[in-house]
């Protein structure tokens, strides 16, 4: 995020919105559970041969975990079926000028870490159907912001306090908006939207609207 859209964003005035009540809460959590279960037997189905292409390219291990920030600041593991190369978590110290790129958007349009069966995974979002057991936890939701990891929260300016009073989401408003191709300030606005317009009827929208955004795979990479 520039220091320009940081800047923007610590300047929005802090509107006050009323915490959903209990029924949100208790009707939200259910639908998670059920999303979860059904998304983790699609796991299963697909986990054998997805391993043993995840193998087969280089040997490395099958699962990723990626530090994140969750409710209330709480730290936990997301999971993901691995789609770098082993070394990727080292590979910007011979590489700076990725580095640079990369801590603009957290992404790489062309990221050289990806192996080819995890740029297949990543475009069809087949590599997050682990973080169905985070939901099960009670670490994520199916619908929310999307996790960022400890250093990056800083980049939400004020709006940080209000984004950790929330789970983050295997999928929310800007996935379903062009996915990585839109710029990070505008995800913090979407981010900074759901929060202030949370409802049921409002998740079960962005979740049909995410089954033609991974379609389409318009901004995956």
């Amino acid at each position: 995020m520039s220091n320009v859209a940081l800047r923007v964003v610590s300047r929005e005035p802090q509107l006050l919105a009323a915490e959903p009540g209990r029924c949100y809460h208790i009707a939200k959590r259910a639908l998670d559970i059920v999303g979860a279960l059904m998304g983790l037997a699609l796991l299963a189905l697909l986990l054998l041969p997805f391993a043993l292409l995840i193998k087969r390219e280089d040997g490395g291990p099958v699962w990723y975990r990626r530090e994140a920030i969750g409710l209330d600041r709480q730290r936990f593991y997301v999971l993901k079926l691995r789609t770098m190369r082993p070394d990727a978590d080292t590979y910007f110290a011979l590489h700076p000028e990725l580095q640079r790129e990369f801590l603009i958007h957290f992404k790489l349009r062309d990221d050289p870490r990806v192996t080819r069966i995890g740029r297949f995974l990543r475009t069809s979002s087949l590599d997050e159907l682990p973080q169905m057991l985070n939901v099960l936890r009670g670490e994520m939701s199916l619908v929310g912001p999307r996790y960022v990891r400890p250093e990056e929260l800083a980049r939400y300016g004020l709006f940080a306090v209000e984004r950790v009073r929330m789970r983050p989401g295997i999928t929310g408003l800007w996935q379903t908006r062009g996915r990585n191709d839109i710029p990070y300030t505008m995800r913090v606005i979407y981010d900074r939207t759901y929060y202030y317009t949370r409802s049921v009827s409002g998740d079960i929208g962005i979740l049909l609207a995410t089954i033609p955004a991974v379609l389409r795979r318009r901004g995956a990479y």
